[in-house]
């Protein structure tokens, strides 16, 4: 197993190990995948990063949406009954991992900026007001949401960690991490709590929201070899061009620290 870092502490990693700042000032500054995401820091400053946050609860959700590659929200939508423990085949089976950000466009058309009306999507000129929509039109898009899961996959106990979510797993009576005043996961503003709680620890205003989940892929994909495939059922992620984001990037790194023999595409 490589391990890339080996630096002693989180609060003396290098801010490009662990991605760029996000709230700050009271702005949000909105990240990319492709521009944000860093290299797997190793698995001994992730285990330094859990063991500093002061939130049991805070540490279970990074866990598991580190080791699930999932969205913070998708992770805490987590259900008891999606997890099944293999001893005998040593892993933990997660099925029907929600995906989220999945849209079917119903329509399109164009609307004029110039009087407001709303045009055919292959008009050219405006049937009211005769303005050219190539200058004066707007697209609109009208979307309904559907509800997508992941494919099966598997998360090996050798790995470490993996014998820390057993327990949380356990004491579930639905969701893994329900609210105690609803019953239903935790919202999104909670969310953001853990991803500026982990921030603090390691000296940012706050980590960006896919900061887990860069990590898992870029792990699996250098350290197991993960073809495109593969990690597409394991992350979810349908489209070459989104997992190139992750994959290339951190082939290249590796490849030019002399980890890898040939880049991976």
């Amino acid at each position: 197993m490589i391990v890339l870092s080996v630096i002693s502490s989180p609060r003396h990693l290098n801010k490009n190990v662990w991605g760029k700042g996000g709230i700050r000032a009271g702005s949000y500054k909105r990240h990319s995948v492709d521009r944000d995401v860093r290299f797997f820091v190793g698995w001994k400053v992730l285990g330094e990063l859990f063991q500093k946050v002061d939130n049991p609860r805070y540490k279970e959700v990074g866990l598991f949406a580190f080791k699930c590659a999932g969205r913070i929200t998708e992770t805490l939508g987590c259900r008891k009954e999606m997890f099944v423990v293999d001893r005998k085949a040593d892993f933990i089976m997660v099925r029907n991992f929600p995906v989220l950000k999945n849209f079917k466009v119903k329509d399109k058309f164009i609307i004029c900026e110039r009087c407001g009306a709303q045009n055919n999507k292959f008009e050219v000129q405006c049937y009211s007001c005769n303005a050219n929509l190539l200058v004066t039109g707007k697209r609109k898009f009208i979307t309904e949401k559907v509800h997508v899961t992941r494919l099966p996959f598997y998360i090996p106990l050798k790995e470490p960690f993996s014998e820390e979510m057993i327990p949380i797993i356990a004491k579930a009576k639905d969701y893994l991490f329900p609210s105690p005043y609803t019953e239903r996961p935790y919202t999104r503003q909670w969310a953001w709590n853990v991803i500026k709680d982990y921030g603090r620890v390691v000296g940012l205003d706050s980590l960006y929201n896919h900061w887990f989940r860069s990590q898992r892929l870029t792990q699996v994909a250098n350290e197991y070899g993960f073809d495109r495939d593969e990690l597409k059922v394991f992350s979810g992620i349908k489209r070459d061009e989104t997992l190139d984001k992750y994959v290339k990037k951190i082939a290249t790194y590796m490849h030019k620290m002399g980890l890898m023999n040939t880049p991976q595409s």
